[in-house]
């Protein structure tokens, strides 16, 4: 997957952002670390009925993230996080008219702003029960071309719930992570084109897996 963002613009908003993390551990309540993700999204279209075309096709968009994360542990069992990340996705739409198919691929890069409340009811299971919300602004895209045709918002909002589990070693915490997020954001509108307007409206649900090292 190729994507034509402006990486130096993303790397100086990560290190920004690490940097507000160091700056901000002064107690030892304070964790910060590092992530890595993969994520598969779920799109959920409804289409307008009265469409102009015999066949619309979407393949579910995969992607992946990386970022820093910080944590407020206020007891063994309740802390915030905190885990900024940029994000890369790539959707695939396919339109069938009069037997011709047009392929259409988004490429976008968002930066996430995503914080979570986690809850470890077990004493002697570190399994933890992740809560939150995530906003997510797009930072870049792969091209314009899809754009002429068919143009989605640029910025999404989810609910996030999963489950991660802690595993603890002499060198750093090892939190491999679960969440579905349900997207609040419908992100069809435009109105520009037939392609547009054949759909109504578009969540991008999606599943995210996550490697958090602290």
């Amino acid at each position: 997957m190729s994507f034509t963002v402006c990486y130096k613009k993303n790397i100086l908003l990560l290190v920004l952002l690490f940097g507000w993390f160091i700056s901000s551990a002064q107690t030892g309540k304070f964790r910060i670390g590092f992530q890595l993700g993969y994520v598969s999204r779920i799109n959920s279209i409804n289409l307008n009925p009265n469409h102009s075309f015999e066949n619309i096709k979407n393949s579910n968009g995969w992607g992946f993230d990386l970022g820093f994360s910080g944590s407020y542990l206020f007891s063994e069992k309740f802390q915030m996080r905190f885990s900024p990340s940029t994000e890369f996705m790539e959707d695939n739409f396919i339109f069938t008219k009069n037997g011709i198919s047009e392929e259409f691929t988004f490429g976008y890069s968002y930066l996430k702003l995503p914080v979570h409340i986690i809850l470890t009811p077990f004493k002697n299971i570190p399994i933890g029960l992740v809560c939150g919300a995530s906003g997510n602004l797009q930072i870049g895209k792969t091209n314009s071309r899809p754009s002429d045709k068919i143009k989605f918002k640029r910025n999404e909002s989810f609910i996030e719930l999963g489950l991660n589990y802690m595993f603890k070693t002499k060198l750093c915490d090892f939190i491999p992570e679960v969440k579905y997020c349900f997207a609040l954001t419908n992100e069809a509108g435009d109105n520009r084109t037939e392609y547009a307007n054949a759909i109504k409206d578009i969540y991008k649900n999606k599943w995210e897996v996550t490697l958090y090292f602290r």
